[in-house]
């Protein structure tokens, strides 16, 4: 099942820890940033061979989704591939490293990864002119992000994908 709202969502680490697939578990945008992808570099050396066997998955896919793409049209957004449920957003990588912090997360306690990630998703919140909202397993994180006014949600259960929405159709089109 797809969900659909129209809101632009940011995933957190946790989310594509926890599945996946979550990245195409959305007919809307989807953001992820830089300190996401630190962060899931960092989880795939982890002694937990599961949760660093799902951090590699989900690298793997993101090089999959983005492979053949440069910088520019991955800040532009990718079209992540369609469903048989429905249509997908696209997907867009974004530089967070270069984005002012926002005074109300400047002396800010707890992570500073989550810290960055909320800022990106509230200057994208700006930017866009329309609620954002951070996907996140870590409740801490979804208050923090509430409290400065954005919007945050679980990973729902059913979202997740079957590895079936994965698999190739056997339909393929061309242009011209």
């Amino acid at each position: 099942m797809i969900a659909k709202t129209n809101t632009p969502r940011v995933l957190d680490t946790s989310a594509l820890v926890h599945d996946p697939k979550s990245l195409l578990a959305y007919e809307d945008d989807i953001y992820i940033c830089l300190t996401v992808l630190e962060e899931l570099d960092n989880l795939k050396e982890r002694r937990e061979k599961s949760v660093s066997a799902d951090a590699r998955v989900c690298i793997r896919m993101l090089e999959d989704l983005v492979n053949g793409y440069d910088a520019e049209q991955m800040q532009k957004g990718i079209e992540l591939p369609h469903s048989e449920t429905g249509k997908r957003g696209k997907l867009f990588i974004g530089v967070d490293t270069n984005i002012d912090v926002d005074d109300s997360l400047k002396h800010g306690i707890g992570s500073d990864a989550d810290n960055r990630i909320i800022n990106y998703a509230l200057q994208l919140q700006k930017r866009l002119a329309k609620d954002v909202s951070i996907v996140s397993r870590d409740i801490n994180m979804r208050l923090k992000a509430r409290t400065i006014g954005v919007a945050a949600e679980d990973v729902p259960v059913d979202h997740q994908i079957a590895d079936i929405d994965l698999l190739y159709s056997g339909v393929q089109a061309f242009e011209g």
